[in-house]
């Protein structure tokens, strides 16, 4: 055992600032002498606290604080480098539950036996969790009756009142009559898998997607398929709430069930596609205002996305691939028929156009471009990437997976509690980023006056 140097004195009272959220340019309190151990033990450590004048700390909180451990150990010893790694453990913990590290460490420091349950609660919700606690998982009771991808537009209010409208310009055409068939076979499976994801005894993953087009319902249906039949989820045995496989005939009664659903589900995934509605912006809204994760999935725009969009939007729609090309330009940049003289040129089909190729090239670069610019604004841009939880005030970001696999390996992560952060400090902000997404997940403001008043009105 050793003596303080300047050095070493100052490292210590570095660490317990960051430790309970103290600004470093605060006026060091008076301290008689700086003869002490650089190792301390538990009761060395409240010694420490209180020259520095600092509440004592729970025997518990020590021992995750030394070992990330709550079974207390009474030989247990502090060096600098545990010190350290426990205020980084710990400040990472207050920012995820409370989202604001001085009132973290106050609520979860305190020596009473209260604080010692909580510390520990706490600890449990971050805790991984078994792979086998879904794995295990029965068989839902009433199953989800598949409808094919191609035929899941008829679910949607559109097509049965275009079919309505045809019928009655046309009531004898055997065509429309064996078509209304199917789509009334098809509302049938949808009003069924309708109630037994509403009977589910447990919903893991609301799926928030918009849906206008006949090509919109097949690209979302093949994508929430490629998703969870990843490795890494379809061993869980998860449940999701899948729009493309649902019916329910009333506006209200609807609307009522998904936010059920979204109440329930532990996560929501968006799905960013060629536009975003605000009943889908709603419901990404809704689930960081109760303070779950939402991923956001927005496609990288690649050159194989954009031929797959295109003969996904032909066949649906019975289009040509010129009048698709046209689509995709006018959705994904509204003004460039009008504005491009060269796409101009091309739609008007004049002599000296360029060629469909030289469009193609166009229209790939309009797409990767504005699915990054989207992905940037949930990311860094908007503020409304991040949004609290009206409970507690914690403030949480949108995950963005930019493919399939990241996507899954996301979802996995928040199931099983495994996601993991990096702690980032910068000018007016501390943040939690997620690894995989590189998002921001947590963060908290520096500002002074902001802090004092949002958390006295939060917490009173």
């Amino acid at each position: 055992m050793g003596s303080f140097d300047d050095s070493s004195w100052n490292q210590f009272r570095a660490q317990i600032l960051k430790l309970t959220g103290k600004d470093d340019r605060e006026e060091e309190s008076s301290f008689p002498t700086r003869v002490d151990p650089i190792e301390m033990t538990y009761s060395q450590f409240n010694e420490f606290l209180l020259h520095l004048s600092f509440n004592r700390v729970s025997e518990e909180f020590f021992q995750v604080l030394v070992e990330r451990s709550t079974d207390f150990e009474s030989n247990s010893v502090l060096t600098i480098g545990k010190l350290t790694d426990g205020v980084l453990f710990f400040r990472k913990l207050f920012l995820l539950e409370y989202g604001d590290i001085r009132f973290g460490y106050k609520q979860l420091s305190i020596c009473n036996r209260t604080g010692i349950a909580t510390l520990k609660d706490v600890i449990s919700v971050y805790r991984e969790i078994e792979e086998g606690y879904y794995t295990s998982r029965h068989d839902q009771l009433i199953k989800i009756e598949p409808i094919n991808g191609e035929d899941t537009f008829y679910l949607g209010y559109i097509a049965g009142d275009d079919l309505r409208k045809r019928l009655k310009e046309s009531p004898e055409s055997k065509e429309l009559t064996k078509e209304k068939e199917k789509l009334e076979r098809i509302i049938k499976a949808g009003t069924k898998n309708h109630y037994a994801y509403l009977s589910s005894d447990y919903l893991d993953v609301y799926v928030a997607t918009s849906m206008r087009k006949k090509h919109e319902y097949l690209l979302t249906n093949e994508l929430v398929s490629k998703v969870f039949s990843k490795s890494v989820l379809k061993k869980l045995k998860l449940r999701w709430f899948d729009p493309t496989q649902a019916y329910c005939s009333d506006r209200i009664d609807k609307g009522l069930s998904e936010a059920l659903m979204l109440k329930r589900a532990q996560l929501t995934l968006y799905m960013a596609q060629e536009s975003d509605t605000l009943g889908k912006d709603s419901e990404l809204a809704v689930t960081l205002a109760q303070g779950k994760p939402v991923i956001a999935y927005i496609p990288e725009g690649s050159k194989s996305y954009v031929d797959d969009l295109l003969k996904k939007y032909m066949r649906m729609e019975g289009v040509s691939k010129r009048e698709a090309i046209h689509y995709a330009l006018q959705t994904f940049k509204s003004e460039l028929p009008w504005k491009d003289k060269l796409i101009r040129a091309w739609l008007d089909e004049d002599a000296n156009a360029p060629s469909e190729a030289e469009i193609m090239v166009k229209l790939y670069s309009v797409v990767e471009e504005v699915y990054n610019k989207r992905a940037d604004v949930l990311k860094s841009v908007h503020p409304l990437g991040i949004q609290v939880n009206l409970n507690v005030g914690v403030a949480t970001g949108v995950l963005v997976a930019r493919n399939i696999e990241e996507c899954a390996k996301l979802i996995e992560s928040v199931i099983l509690s495994k996601l993991e952060f990096d702690l980032i400090e910068v000018e007016n902000h501390i943040l939690l980023k997620e690894r995989i997404s590189k998002s921001v997940f947590r963060v908290m403001t520096k500002d002074q006056v902001l802090s004092n008043t949002f958390w006295n009105f939060y917490i009173n």
